[in-house]
């Protein structure tokens, strides 16, 4: 847990500098900054850097798999919760019928748990089969076109 939680504060913290760093190039940029201005930027660059560095050895001084999951599975929290918020809008303009939409939040919910306390490094992957089924479901539940097993869309009566 404690690398997990040092894993997503370095993460977080090298996004955060180099968001700023792309805000204040931005402001640089086509500009002719007194020598006091580019003085200045230089020196906030340069600190930037230094503390992006700081954060890099964090993850570079833990298992490189173990920081390989770590991320995997930040990454999966990351598209379920914009998978969630997905559903919600399809749910708020009509594509989705509300039980439909609180079915697949539930399955998002419990996989968000899952990934939480996980610390598996292989989850496997879906077959295609099932992987079919649930774009199924999930097309049959706001369109009356679904996929048929060839592929091309059936209209169901």
């Amino acid at each position: 847990r404690r690398l997990r939680r040092d894993v997503h504060l370095a993460l977080a913290f090298i996004c955060a500098h180099q968001h700023v760093q792309a805000r204040i190039k931005k402001e640089f940029v086509g500009k002719d900054p007194g020598a006091d201005s580019l003085a200045a930027y230089n020196v906030i660059l340069r600190e930037s850097n230094n503390e992006i560095k700081k954060a890099e050895k964090v993850l570079e001084s833990s298992e490189e798999n173990d920081v390989r999951v770590i991320i995997s599975h930040l990454l999966c929290i990351i598209l379920l919760n914009k998978r969630a918020r997905h559903i919600e809008g399809l749910s708020a303009v009509g594509f989705l019928t509300n039980r439909d939409a609180h079915q697949y939040l539930e399955e998002i919910e419990r996989a968000l748990d899952h990934l939480r306390r996980c610390s598996s490094a292989s989850h496997g992957e879906m077959s295609q089969e099932d992987k079919n089924d649930s774009l199924r479901r999930f097309v049959a539940s706001f369109d009356s076109s679904v996929p048929a097993n060839d592929g091309s869309l059936v209209r169901e009566e």
